[in-house]
């Protein structure tokens, strides 16, 4: 009996560890715009992969890392702050 319930945890553990290693992030990945006045005009222009998830760390142009990017919603408008990606 002690052997039987020893390789039911055995294979327990084994189903658990390899349903963890198949854990995918659903973190959402999205180009980052800055708004630029272009000749009048309001445009987002793209610069660099961010995420909406919170970080702690808001996504910045890669030119200046000071003015933050934001998610697309039109072509003159972006208004959702987006975060750094982290690794």
């Amino acid at each position: 009996m002690k052997k039987v319930m020893i390789s039911a945890v055995v294979i327990l553990f084994g189903t658990g560890a390899a349903f963890a290693t198949n854990y995918k992030s659903t973190k959402a990945i999205f180009t980052g715009y800055r708004l630029v006045n272009s000749g009048g005009e309001l445009q987002c222009e793209p610069d660099k992969n961010c995420t909406d998830v919170d970080t702690g760390a808001i996504c910045t142009w890669s030119s200046d890392n000071a003015t933050p990017l934001h998610r697309l919603e039109s072509p003159s408008m972006c208004v959702q702050t987006l975060y750094e990606i982290n690794p």
